[in-house]
């Protein structure tokens, strides 16, 4: 029987969150939640709410987590050692945010696990011209308004005073991936990037700290320079819509509803408490239809 546990890193809308957590189905799956140190209230309030209930895990040590910073990679890391630590069983993990939701039903993506061969879905390809985000320093990555425009223009004054002159040297001549942070993997792959990390870990997250938007590169570099990447699919059966102006997913409306329903995806995001109500109420009615 496949064992399959979530992960899910979360900042705000504590009703989505637990409507997503009872969704995934606790008693039989395991759910471990980070919540964002900046977030207080929320994480005392989900505490609260899961203090009784077998099979949901609030991450205590929380990562103050800031776009395009090493802190997002570190929240993913702080839920995979709480999953060793509390010696938790399982197949396979999830990533995801609080404002993803499953689109086919347990089941359904149990039965497609179990016949994938053990295959890592990951979002994955060659860095291509992002290759700066590695190759020099990026020292405003973990500012709390690191998306202001006054900082985004001194990170492009420091990252164009750098280029002439320091280039970083690749980790072990591996080579550079890009890709969306959000994955299943198997646990023996889990297993590896612990295990590696605990043995590397002082130069590997220095390498890592002042990369720009690591998330999108740690797991990618980490598993395709690795005995591990002949299984790497390139797929993370995420459905996701992104905008034509910005480098964010699209809130997933009503409208979008039957092509998600005709995706082979497994989840889909993004999904807006009250923008999104409609659609998240036919896919919870859906899912819980086909499990009976």
């Amino acid at each position: 029987m496949m064992k399959m546990a979530y992960l899910l890193q979360v900042h705000k809308e504590r009703d989505q969150i637990i409507h997503l957590v009872e969704l995934l189905n606790p008693n039989i799956n395991p759910i471990l939640i980070h919540v964002d140190r900046k977030s207080d209230e929320l994480y005392r309030s989900l505490r609260e709410y899961f203090s009784n209930r077998s099979g949901v895990w609030i991450v205590e040590n929380r990562i103050d987590v800031h776009w395009s910073g090493f802190s997002q990679v570190e929240a993913t890391l702080s839920m995979m050692k709480t999953l060793r630590s509390e010696k938790i069983s399982y197949d396979y993990i999830h990533l995801l945010s609080g404002e993803d939701m499953p689109i086919k039903s347990d089941k359904y993506i149990k039965n497609y696990l179990l016949e994938c061969d053990r295959k890592i879905y990951l979002d994955v390809e060659p860095i291509g011209n992002l290759s700066w985000r590695l190759d020099i320093y990026n020292f405003f990555t973990e500012l709390t308004y690191n998306r202001a425009y006054p900082i985004r223009i001194f990170d492009k004054i420091s990252r164009m005073m750098q280029g002439g002159w320091i280039k970083r040297t690749s980790p072990n001549g591996w080579k550079y991936y890009k890709g969306s942070q959000w994955f299943s993997f198997p646990c023996e792959t889990v297993s590896y990037i612990l295990d590696f990390i605990e043995e590397n870990r002082n130069w590997l997250y220095h390498r890592f700290r002042w990369t720009a938007c690591p998330d999108e590169h740690f797991f990618q570099i980490l598993l395709m320079n690795s005995h591990f990447s002949d299984k790497v699919e390139g797929n993370n059966l995420r459905f996701i819509r992104w905008g034509d102006t910005s480098n964010s997913p699209s809130i997933l409306l009503e409208k979008d509803e039957s092509e998600i329903f005709s995706s082979s995806a497994l989840f889909a995001r993004k999904f807006d408490w009250r923008k999104s109500r409609k659609l998240i109420n036919k896919i919870t009615r859906k899912l819980k239809n086909e499990e009976e």
